[in-house]
């Protein structure tokens, strides 16, 4: 996996965690932008809640949002490459064209950067569960036989 949730570089500017309802809101800031998340617990595990895990997976979520900028960022700047490649001619093929060859390398590695983005978010994001599943079975006060997320 490219991606790893734990290790991403974002801070936490609010969460709150409602005990009566369980429900958990974090609100996470990084270079890509600043995200909300909200998670709901299932009313058959009110008796297992706590605000350390709701916190958790309201944060993985907000991480998932974030991953969703930084792609739609990257994407934006390739578009903006391959529109400036097709807005000036191309060399003749026995000329040297430093600006359209730079750009070329450009276009190259703003592809790669945008689908290595979509690829972490996307496996990121299809992880969820299993990460909600690992957080509850950590949990001393979880003695359920289903697991839930």
């Amino acid at each position: 996996m490219k991606g790893n949730i734990s290790a991403m570089a974002s801070n936490i500017i609010y969460s709150k965690y409602d005990p009566e309802n369980c429900i958990t809101t974090v609100s996470l800031s990084d270079n890509w932008g600043t995200e909300t998340a909200t998670v709901y617990l299932h009313e058959e595990d009110y008796n297992i809640a706590n605000k350390h895990d709701g916190i958790l997976f309201a944060k993985y979520k907000a991480q998932v949002k974030l991953l969703k900028n930084k792609e739609h960022a990257l994407r934006q700047r390739y578009i903006g490459i391959r529109s400036a490649i097709n807005a000036i001619p191309a060399p003749a093929p026995d000329e040297d064209d430093y600006t359209y060859e730079k750009l070329l390398v450009q276009e190259r590695d703003a592809r790669s950067r945008w689908l290595d983005a979509r690829e972490c978010r996307e496996e990121i994001e299809c992880a969820y569960r299993d990460y909600v599943n690992a957080v509850l079975d950590s949990n001393p006060k979880r003695h359920r036989k289903g697991r839930r997320s």
